[in-house]
């Protein structure tokens, strides 16, 4: 497979969640208003049921539309690119029901954290920064650095698929 070129400074990202996710619980200062805290719990409980919260698009580079291209600079969207085309990652849309979706995730969460990943969804969702255990913060961290993985392969292949 032809090795792809970080166009944006990741190794491993997902669109709209901040790089300190990858090592635990962001604080108030990456998840700065109440809709990137709700953004972050939904992609944490998309991470935690295993589901992709990302959609891959892949255009020429030439003529990807420039709106497109700032608006995944501004929000943090991963691309990935060869000279000729660029792959990007975009939030999947939010749920029409996020309250739903967290009770799955809470559901699907180790027996021993559910409650406390419970508190903490919910809090998000909520748009509140809340606090986390160490277990908690790691588990997040751990989904979301799996589910940045297989976005990460998912644009590889897309953009290769393309070429």
């Amino acid at each position: 497979m032809k090795r792809t070129l970080p166009l944006h400074r990741f190794r491993l990202a997902l669109p709209s969640v901040p790089e300190s996710a990858l090592k635990g619980l962001p604080g108030a200062v990456d998840l700065p208003t109440p809709e990137r805290r709700r953004r972050y719990g939904v992609m944490v409980a998309w991470a935690l049921l295993g589901e992709a919260s990302f959609e891959v698009e892949v255009c020429n580079r030439a003529e990807c539309p420039a709106l497109v291209q700032l608006r995944a600079l501004e929000e943090g969207w991963p691309l990935i690119g060869t000279p000729t085309r660029v792959s990007l990652m975009r939030p999947r849309a939010m749920p029409a029901d996020p309250g739903e979706l967290v009770e799955r995730a809470v559901l699907a969460a180790d027996a021993a954290l559910r409650a406390e990943v419970g508190e903490v969804l919910r809090a998000l969702m909520a748009g509140v920064v809340p606090s986390a255990s160490v277990a908690v913060a790691s588990r997040f961290a751990e989904v979301i650095r799996e589910a940045a993985r297989v976005g990460y392969l998912a644009a590889e292949e897309a953009l290769s698929l393309a070429a």
